[in-house]
């Protein structure tokens, strides 16, 4: 998927898949997972790097709460794969909210405003 422009300053929320969105807020982002399945792999592409003392990290939030699937660019760097996983719920209707998927992007200094290109597996 791939996102315009991402902020300097605070922090950004990306649709976690379909057209590429970004948001202030999770509200405007976020998506169901039809099924259950294990989320890892967040791979994160900038168009430009982050620059000297500079950072973007890029975690996937499940429910609301940010999960162990988190990538870091930072100062020379363009690219960034996550390690860790998390486990995502089914989706039956019931609860809704455990299942609501989105990617957050916050920032260490002031990078540079840049494109951005991610995808995430989901097995």
């Amino acid at each position: 998927y791939s996102d315009s422009i991402l902020n300097s300053t605070g922090t950004d929320y990306l649709r976690p898949f379909g057209e590429g969105v970004s948001a202030f807020s999770p509200a405007g982002v976020w998506r169901h997972v039809g099924i259950g399945c294990t989320a890892r792999s967040l791979s994160v592409l900038l168009g430009a790097a982050p620059g000297s003392g500079d950072a973007r990290v890029f975690t996937l939030a499940v429910g609301g709460v940010l999960t162990p699937v988190t990538c870091v660019i930072s100062e020379a760097q363009q690219a960034c794969v996550s390690a860790g996983s998390t486990v995502l719920p089914t989706y039956t209707g019931s609860s809704p909210g455990s299942n609501i998927v989105y990617i957050q992007q916050t920032v260490a200094g002031t990078p540079a405003p840049t494109e951005v290109y991610y995808s995430w597996e989901c097995r």
